[in-house]
């Protein structure tokens, strides 16, 4: 739990300091393996940032948008999820024109790095989110966080300058 209340912590002071495409890499093997500890962990990250929002003005975008790779992933966390209010969180896969325009914050969680078809809905959704995409009227404005919770790293070099805004090490211990 520390380390979600770090990650949500960095990726608000993040956004309040204008960052618009950020990165939460937290390669665990628990996060991994666990959903339900993943879903607490994606939950507390963003409940500073969708508690900001909830009071805003209804007229305004004031949700937080998760966006999972798969609906399987989407279900598994709809499960045991503890925000369950639609008007401050919402849900949906990568591939199905996730974005709309009451959302506030993009939650992008990275897809496994081996599953080709989801980085390629990976790529095609960050690639909207470039100043010069070539559909202005599709372009992403909001902030994007990408959550990478896998033990390989992503490579965004592919999606263009991303700033990691929380980096979970693991630590290292040798023996002599």
């Amino acid at each position: 739990t520390d380390a979600a209340d770090a990650a949500g912590s960095s990726i608000l002071s993040a956004i309040l300091a204008g960052k618009q495409r950020m990165m939460v890499d937290v390669r665990d093997a628990e996060l991994t393996r666990d959903p339900k500890l993943f879903v607490e962990f994606i939950e507390l990250a963003i409940l500073p940032v969708a508690a900001g929002l909830e009071g805003l003005d209804a007229d305004m975008r004031n949700r937080v948008k998760i966006v999972f790779p798969t609906v399987k992933d989407l279900m598994t966390y709809r499960k045991s999820m503890a925000l369950a209010a639609p008007e401050v969180v919402s849900l949906s896969t990568l591939g199905f024109d996730p974005v709309e325009e009451r959302d506030k914050l993009i939650v992008v969680v990275a897809p496994s790095p081996d599953d080709l078809a989801g980085v390629d809905a990976m790529e095609k959704l960050l690639a909207r989110t470039q100043p010069n995409y070539v559909e202005p009227d599709k372009r992403i404005t909001q902030p994007v966080v990408v959550v990478n919770h896998h033990m390989v790293p992503v490579d965004m070099s592919t999606f263009g300058k991303f700033t990691t805004v929380y980096h979970l090490r693991l630590l290292t211990v040798q023996y002599m």
